[in-house]
């Protein structure tokens, strides 16, 4: 009938819309965006310096990893269609490499401070990052898997505005986007995907239950960069060794559920800090482990009006 106002929906439902619009679309402060994008420029600018002393031994005319070759791996030798896009595809000639390099590097640089077209730098680090990691496919790991998505978020809020001193200082300037916001979530929600693919994983394998992974890792010649092996020895160090593999699994499957939570939020943040140490130590995946660390941090720290 006309005039008859239409009926208000259910309160359950009300509460959920409301909850679920505040959750994505609440305006956060810029510096959250900032910090994410210095953290994806640095590791990005890490990425690229390490690339250095072996671009021409790798992507050369002559080097372990010709064009094509690459070529060939990609479309599994002209039986698929791959779209897999790298710039180093362009051209082998180690002028043109170098050039490449030395631009990617700058870039990353230039993101990293903040500026005018912070986007297109942004775009441009995205693109640079996921050229090295399709023309190197065999080499990438969990390091460039994490800083992968992280750049793609950052093309999406760089906040250029804000600079990286003021990232440093961890100042809050009065700035507030909802894309700063929907940036935050959306990597929150990737690195839970990450924390409890991690834990799975490690639930399939037996080394995890019985509590001698970490001595596995400590083993490995070619992963470890310390040597602490002879520091934790049979069969006076299991119980060390238990206590590492079981920490490094319990955190892994309870960080990413007890997080959510303001009670303990602030507590994980710091202790994630410790276990990504233990990570590194035991694994050697040093970067991974810095890398995912200073995102759990960044990405969970509390705002202004908490939530």
């Amino acid at each position: 009938m006309s005039g008859q106002t239409p009926a208000s929906p259910p309160v359950p439902l009300a509460s959920a819309g409301s909850g679920w619009n505040a959750f994505w679309f609440r305006p956060a402060p810029t510096t959250l965006a900032a910090q994410l994008r210095c953290l994806a420029a640095l590791a990005g600018l890490y990425f690229f310096v390490a690339w250095s002393e072996d671009l021409g031994d790798w992507f050369g005319p002559s080097g372990l990893w010709p064009r094509s070759l690459a070529a060939a791996v990609a479309t599994d030798f002209g039986a698929e269609t791959s779209y897999r896009f790298s710039v180093l595809q362009l051209s082998s000639s180690p002028a043109a490499l170098l050039a490449i390099h030395l631009l990617l590097i700058a870039n990353s640089v230039w993101l990293a401070w903040g500026g005018p077209a912070a986007r297109y730098s942004a775009l441009l680090h995205l693109v640079g990052l996921l050229s090295y990691m399709h023309r190197a496919t065999l080499l990438t790991g969990p390091f460039e898997a994490v800083l992968a998505f992280l750049a793609l978020y950052v093309v999406i809020e760089p906040a250029g505005s804000v600079r990286l001193t003021h990232c440093l200082r961890m100042t809050q300037p009065t700035d507030r986007r909802v894309s700063a916001n929907v940036v935050r979530r959306c990597v929150q929600l990737h690195l839970m995907a990450v924390y409890l693919c991690g834990g799975l994983t490690m639930l399939a394998g037996e080394v995890w239950w019985n509590g001698t992974a970490s001595w596995w890792l400590l083993a490995a010649p070619e992963s470890r960069q310390i040597d602490l092996a002879r520091l934790v020895t049979f069969p006076k160090g299991i119980y060390l060794l238990n206590l590492i593999t079981h920490t490094l699994l319990a955190f892994h499957l309870a960080f990413p559920i007890l997080v959510w939570s303001q009670r303990s939020r602030n507590s994980l943040r710091r202790l994630a800090w410790g276990a990504w140490l233990l990570v590194a130590l035991v694994s050697g995946l040093w970067s991974y482990a810095a890398l995912m660390a200073g995102a759990s941090w960044i990405a969970w720290q509390k705002l202004p009006d908490a939530d």
